[in-house]
């Protein structure tokens, strides 16, 4: 029950953070474009706003995920302070990723029907006027609601989509490294906590290397152009997964044991 609880509450808390976030970006991404075009700053300016928006909305997310998780965990193993008991614990954790899910699959669908019903009705607004106009356009009665709409069902829909995703792949390796900590040749208690957290070892170190890598797009190749969008983007990809591979070694050879098996 706690597990499920704290997984529902914390979903629910960064769904509207993320909306909150994806409300000023908007705003503020449209003064950008709008200073841009007067004050010629490049594409620069209207491009980093959503982008650092994002980037703040992920880490968010990415971190409320892995200190609500971490918590739990660590007050569990109060009880379960034994390797051998660890599979119990690991089992009660499982109502986390319940929590997170039930959240994400309501989100999913009230977003869902709540964006298609926006939609259709600012298209037949504009079609049933005198003169044809788009859904967006500013003349439309229903646009507001149509930008609603892509702000629940893309925003706080995708948030809690990818906070459930991940409660439930941590889970799901939380699992397997429970059986490393109990099949773990040597017998020091804290050496099997290691290899069992080794999963969120991972995940808490690729958080940090994409935030490092972040400033390459923002500011080492920042976007000029059209074209230089895609060029920016394949670049940071391609910088995180150099750096994050050297990473991942590091942390597998200071957490995991020498010898271990799975039970």
């Amino acid at each position: 029950t706690i597990s499920f609880w704290s997984g529902a509450s914390t979903s629910m808390s960064c769904g509207y953070a993320g909306i909150k976030m994806a409300v000023f970006s908007n705003v503020r991404t449209v003064v950008c474009a709008e200073q841009q075009q007067n004050q010629g700053g490049g594409w620069a300016w209207s491009f980093n706003t959503p982008f650092r928006a994002g980037l703040a909305n992920g880490f968010q997310v990415s971190g409320s995920m892995l200190l609500s998780f971490y918590s739990i965990l660590a007050a569990f193993r109060i009880q379960y302070s034994q390797p051998t008991d660890w599979y119990y614990l690991t089992d009660a954790m499982t109502g986390y990723a319940l929590g997170t899910t039930i959240v994400s699959l309501f989100a999913r669908v009230v977003g869902g029907i709540f964006v298609k019903g926006a939609d259709i009705g600012a298209d037949m607004a504009g079609k049933i006027t005198k003169k044809s106009i788009g859904e967006d356009d500013m003349r439309n009665p229903a646009a507001i609601a149509d930008y609603v709409g892509d702000n629940i069902g893309h925003i706080l829909g995708m948030n809690l989509d990818y906070f459930g995703s991940l409660g439930e792949a941590i889970c799901a390796v939380l699992v397997l490294g429970s059986s490393i900590g109990v099949g773990v040749v040597s017998a020091d208690i804290n050496a099997a906590w290691d290899a069992m957290i080794y999963p969120l070892s991972v995940f808490c170190m690729g958080v940090i290397v994409s935030l490092v890598c972040s400033v390459i797009t923002t500011n080492i190749r920042p976007v000029t152009t059209e074209k230089s969008i895609e060029t920016s983007f394949k670049t940071q990809i391609f910088a995180t997964t150099g750096l994050l591979l050297p990473v991942n070694y590091i942390v597998s050879e200071a957490l995991l044991p020498e010898q271990f098996y799975l039970q």
